[in-house]
């Protein structure tokens, strides 16, 4: 049951943003299903890391952004 809040942050989150009002709603969802703040809040703090994470790699494998890879691309082809 505790990965339950960890795919609802993600599933949360699939907009680019976690916005306040969703963390409230998914910490009333712990809440009501037994968990107590703490480890929510734990699970909150984990699902960010983890995001924090996922966007350094992002970072890290694509350094460039979608015009410049598509520029650089024309220009290899000569386009």
């Amino acid at each position: 049951m505790e990965n339950l809040p960890i795919k609802i942050y993600c599933l949360a989150a699939d907009d680019g943003t976690l916005k306040a009002q969703e963390i409230d709603a998914i910490s009333t969802l712990a809440k009501q299903l037994g968990m107590t703040d703490e480890k929510c809040q734990e699970i909150l703090a984990l699902y960010k890391e983890e995001e924090d994470e996922r966007q350094k790699r992002i970072a890290f494998l694509f350094p460039k952004t979608y015009a410049e890879a598509v520029k650089a691309i024309d220009k290899h082809y000569g386009r």
